[in-house]
């Protein structure tokens, strides 16, 4: 009897060992998935307002249709270049799709270009009072305003970017003959005063070197049409006028 009692509990021992050893050993941890960061590149959304200085040349020309210069060169052709430093401020918004850029802006400065040709020889035959080709031509600029759209391609802080749109701007100019001289002679004098519109379209790169200040440079192309004038003696002239502009720009984009 005892030896049976013994067999059994040295039966009852064995068969508990293998579940005592699988209790102890600590299940495996769970394997969890990592999900690698997501990169954010810089964010061009939202309005801004900024600054901006630079410098501007251009052409201006008058055409005389009939003998405007009195040359007796119908056809006659005077130019100004005038150039000078620009300064104003911009307003404007974005809207970055990831890759592209969408925007408006708008624009609003002084425009210090200036210039005067005074020719004494080289476009005709002498005038009346015996002097030859003593003609001359002032060009003034003033205030300008732009408004426009513009499209780009953002590459995180890095954006170049092309615009387009209409511009107004203050435009003086004076042309006539020097008859005797130096004062313009007041019947062949002719000119346009007051505001010019036309069309403006640029391109530039923008760095983003703060979470909100951003730097540009700029170019833009002003061409502000044909227009026709006269004088008191009859002549009619047609005016041409274009201008380049350099800018460099700050701004504060909203947003970010």
């Amino acid at each position: 009897m005892v030896k049976r009692l013994l067999m059994a509990s040295v039966a009852i021992v064995g068969l508990s060992l293998p579940a005592m050893a699988a209790d102890a050993v600590p299940p495996a941890p769970p394997i969890v998935a990592v999900t690698p960061p997501v990169a954010t590149g810089f964010n061009w959304t939202g309005p801004y307002v900024g600054a901006f200085g630079g410098y501007g040349f251009g052409l201006s020309t008058a055409t005389t249709t009939n003998d405007g210069f009195d040359e007796n060169l119908p056809g006659a052709t005077l130019g100004v270049n005038p150039r000078g430093i620009l300064g104003g401020i911009t307003v404007g918004y974005n809207v970055d799709t990831g890759v592209l850029l969408f925007g408006i802006e708008g624009t609003a400065g002084y425009n210090a270009g200036r210039g005067t040709t005074t020719i004494t020889t080289g476009i005709g035959n002498a005038d009346p009072d015996g002097v030859v080709n003593d003609d001359q031509g002032a060009v003034n600029y003033g205030w300008y305003a732009t408004l426009g759209g513009r499209v780009g391609v953002a590459m995180d802080r890095t954006l170049l970017f092309a615009t387009a749109g209409g511009v107004i701007t203050q435009y003086i100019n004076a042309y006539g003959d020097l008859d005797p001289g130096p004062v313009a002679d007041a019947g062949d004098l002719t000119g346009l005063a007051g505001p010019q519109f036309g069309y403006v379209l640029g391109a530039g790169a923008e760095f983003a070197f703060d979470a909100n200040w951003t730097a540009k440079l700029e170019y833009n192309y002003l061409n502000l049409g044909t227009d026709t004038t006269g004088n008191l003696d009859g002549d009619t002239f047609t005016h041409r006028n274009s201008s380049h502009l350099i800018r460099f720009g700050l701004n504060y984009l909203f947003g970010n």
